[in-house]
C-alpha cells in the first residue's frame, strides 16, 4: 500500500505540474519562496530580504532542508509529498492494525492510498500532507 501511495501520488504530481514559480498561489508559493531562501543561505526572509513571522516555518524549513540537499527544483517537493502521503498510509496502517486488526489496517491503507483528495494534495506545495504523516505518527505512538 505504501508503494501504490508513493507513485499515484507522485504520477499526479508530474501530471498536474503545479509551477508556484511561474504564477502566484499565494501559500504555496510563499512557501517554496521562503525554503529556496532557507536554502540558499539567505534565511526565513521574504520579498524584500527582511525578516518575516507571518507564515509559520514549520514546512518550509523541511522544504528548504530538503532543497539544500538535493536542489530546489519543485520535483523535490513533489517528491517530498509523495513520500509524507505514503508514510501516512504507513502510520495508518500502523495504527489500525493495532487497534482493530491488519484487515481493519490494510482496508485504511487502502482507501488512504487512492483517496483523491488525499492524493491531489500531493501537487501542492503545502504543510498539509506534511502535517498529515507526523499527526497520523503521533497517533500511532499514542496507541502503541
Amino acid at each position: 500500500m505504501v508503494a501504490i501511495a508513493f507513485a499515484v501520488r507522485l504520477l499526479f504530481a508530474l501530471a498536474m505540474h503545479i509551477d508556484v514559480r511561474a504564477r502566484s498561489l499565494i501559500d504555496m508559493t510563499i512557501y517554496d519562496r521562503l525554503a529556496v531562501r532557507l536554502a540558499t543561505g539567505n534565511g526565513y526572509t521574504g520579498f524584500f530580504g527582511t525578516p518575516v513571522v507571518f507564515f509559520p516555518p514549520g514546512w518550509p524549513a523541511i522544504l528548504g532542508g530538503l532543497y539544500w540537499i538535493f536542489g530546489t527544483s519543485l520535483l523535490v517537493a513533489w517528491t517530498a509529498n509523495a513520500v509524507f502521503g505514503a508514510l501516512t498510509c504507513l502510520f495508518l496502517y500502523l495504527t489500525a492494525a493495532r487497534s482493530f486488526g491488519r484487515g481493519i489496517g490494510l482496508a485504511a491503507a487502502g482507501i488512504l492510498a487512492i483517496f483523491p483528495s488525499n492524493v491531489f494534495f500531493a501537487a501542492a506545495t503545502l504543510s498539509e500532507v506534511a502535517f498529515g504523516a507526523l499527526l497520523v505518527a503521533v497517533l500511532y505512538l499514542v496507541v502503541r
